[in-house]
């Protein structure tokens, strides 16, 4: 049973983890697109709102992958 609820936790880990680098890959694409749209001021807002939301999710994902970590 324990050997069963250890696997499961490194597979939410594994899952978590995921997310967090595909947030990490948006975040580097976002700030690449807030640089080539200077020109635009207001779409260079909406990349910040959404650069803004992305890291807020890292954070969130990057804790309840420590909270797994704690776990394990």
């Amino acid at each position: 049973m324990e050997r069963i609820a250890k696997q499961t936790v490194e597979e939410t880990v594994g899952t978590v983890s995921l997310k967090i680098a595909r947030l990490e890959n948006e975040l580097k694409l976002l700030s690449v697109k807030q640089h080539l749209s200077s020109s635009y001021p207001d779409y260079q807002a909406k990349l910040a709102l959404q650069e803004a939301s992305a890291r807020l999710q890292l954070s969130l994902m990057m804790e309840v992958r420590d909270q797994f970590m704690r776990v394990c």
